[in-house]
């Protein structure tokens, strides 16, 4: 086996006759003996890099080592058997398909599907980076769920020393994985989204509701995600720093997507306009975010009131929407009277 070659810092590169792992499409330009070759991530960009001889069935086009992101070093294991040393056949998944890029100075070659003319190039992770890795996302996720479940017991008020004694570790402990108070509420902010609010609205925007239940369900899991953690969520709220509002933006963001997919599959099939689909969603989530942040800060009715409310409004719309088809063209060209009020009971 011949030695290992040193590319740059962080990534090494082994060649030896191992078996392929997959295959890009086509055929190399048979002139070209040596290449730059990538690993192309669908989900996280470029994996790794090496030099081999491009369309040879007995050399291996190198294996390139990529710890940069977790789905990587998962995408590396899928084709890589780090606890035999040798490689194993690589099945794609839906979620990450590789490519194989193929460039040089005499000519350009791309493909993004996998046949048997080219071996691909084998990723390989350094197990222990791996595991320590794993280890501190382990390790942040309980501090974080740590400090939720203080300050639901004590108050949005808990400073850094008091958070760290009622989780049972030092505050140092803390700033080894959080850089200040502002990070930490950022964790929690995003541990709320990821583990109750998009599952939840994920669920019930898969459920078999339809009409005004499927409309309430929805503005439901938002009210209820942020009523029944009131502490928590003033906690992040006293926030402003920056991370913070992205994270809350990103959450948004994501929902608002969810809710735009399910508009637009439900209006094709209805044949209407899903133009609107999208800023329909985004005014939705922001409605309902808001309201709901203020009626955190004044609860001046009840929560079934709250919702019941924001229902009434977001179903009258979308009748609006469906009355016209979607069409901002037909609504343009439709009078808008202003509504008849119902006399008062005397």
């Amino acid at each position: 086996m011949a030695p290992i070659k040193k590319l740059n810092a962080t990534n090494f590169i082994r060649r030896s006759p191992i078996r392929r792992c997959a295959s890009a499409s086509g055929s190399a330009p048979a002139n070209d003996s040596a290449k730059d070759v990538r690993v192309r991530c669908a989900s996280d960009g470029v994996v790794g890099c090496g030099r081999g001889a491009a369309g040879s069935d007995t050399s291996v086009l190198g294996e390139a080592l990529c710890t940069t992101t977790p789905s990587c070093i998962a995408w590396a294991n899928s084709c890589y058997d780090t606890t035999a040393r040798r490689p194993r056949r690589w099945r794609p998944s839906a979620k990450q398909t590789p490519s194989v890029v193929v460039s040089g100075t005499s000519s350009e070659w791309e493909s993004s599907t996998v046949t048997e003319q080219i071996p691909a190039v084998i990723v390989k992770t350094d197990g222990r980076k791996r595991r320590w890795h794993q280890h501190k996302v382990e390790r942040r996720n309980e501090l974080v769920d740590g400090t939720i479940e203080a300050i639901r017991r004590h108050g949005r008020y808990l400073s850094m020393d008091e958070i760290a004694a009622e989780i049972g570790v030092s505050k140092t402990v803390l700033y080894r994985y959080f850089v200040d108070k502002n990070d930490l509420t950022t964790a929690v902010m995003r541990r709320i989204a990821q583990t109750t609010l998009i599952p939840n609205m994920a669920a019930a925007l898969s459920s078999n509701l339809d009409g005004i239940d499927l409309t309430r369900a929805v503005i439901r899991v938002y009210v209820d995600t942020v009523a029944n953690e009131p502490e928590p969520y003033r906690f992040v709220m006293a926030n402003s720093s920056a991370s913070k509002s992205k994270v809350i933006a990103d959450s948004e963001r994501i929902i608002a997507r969810m809710i735009a997919v399910m508009l637009r599959r439900r209006m094709e099939q209805a044949g209407m306009d899903t133009g609107g689909a999208e800023p329909w969603s985004y005014l939705i989530v922001g409605g309902v975010q808001l309201a709901t942040h203020s009626w955190m800060s004044n609860p001046r009715m009840s929560r079934d009131e709250l919702i019941d409310y924001l229902t009434m409004l977001s179903w009258n719309a979308l009748c609006g929407i469906v009355e016209v088809g979607g069409s901002l063209e037909k609504f343009r060209e439709e009078p808008h009277p202003s509504p008849i009020v119902p006399p008062r009971e005397s």
